[in-house]
């Protein structure tokens, strides 16, 4: 489900885009880091990796999911923004906690499903409880262009969290800038 948790990442940064402004800017995904993990439950690795003169940032990684997944696990998001590099960052949007299944249900697998199942074996987004299973991704491109116009520059940070009984189960936290 880490996959799903990554692509709740991509739509905060869609949402971002929308309590913003409107010229269009550069976004540039500066680093994913994994914070909590409980590898009781779980067991995760993705990493970014730049291509190319374009610099196109793609995500690799492995997510090994040793327990069932359903909507007792929760996923939940904080934006940050700063203006600048050595600003504190102030809390941007709070997003209601979601239930592992509705993510796949709703954002997963209207924005992301397609073209994520083309470099994974990502779970299907109509299937859910999830079973236990190793995920893989290769190389995604991590593509901003449909959000930059709507983003101001600074900095952004993203905290993700799968949560199940009350206890951060997973989080990772996104690093962003748009110039």
């Amino acid at each position: 489900m880490a996959l799903p948790l990554y692509k709740h990442v991509l739509l905060c940064c869609v949402l971002i885009g929308i309590i913003s402004g409107e010229k269009e800017h550069k976004f540039k995904l500066l680093k994913l880091e994994k914070s909590v993990e409980d590898t009781n439950d779980l067991q995760s690795d993705l990493h970014l990796e730049k291509d190319g003169e374009d610099e196109v940032t793609k995500i690799s990684g492995e997510f090994k999911q040793l327990k069932e997944m359903d909507d007792e696990w929760k996923v939940h998001i904080v934006v940050s923004y700063a203006e600048k590099p050595d600003d504190k960052y102030e809390e941007l949007a709070k997003f209601p906690s979601m239930g592992v299944c509705e993510v796949l249900g709703s954002y997963y697998k209207k924005h992301f499903y397609e073209k994520l199942k083309e470099y994974s074996n990502a779970p299907d987004p109509d299937t859910c409880p999830v079973t236990p299973e190793t995920y893989r991704i290769k190389d995604y491109p991590f593509d901003a262009s449909a959000l930059t116009k709507y983003l101001q520059p600074g900095r952004y940070r993203i905290i993700s969290k799968l949560i199940k009984d009350e206890q951060i189960k997973l989080e990772y936290i996104a690093h962003a800038k748009v110039e």
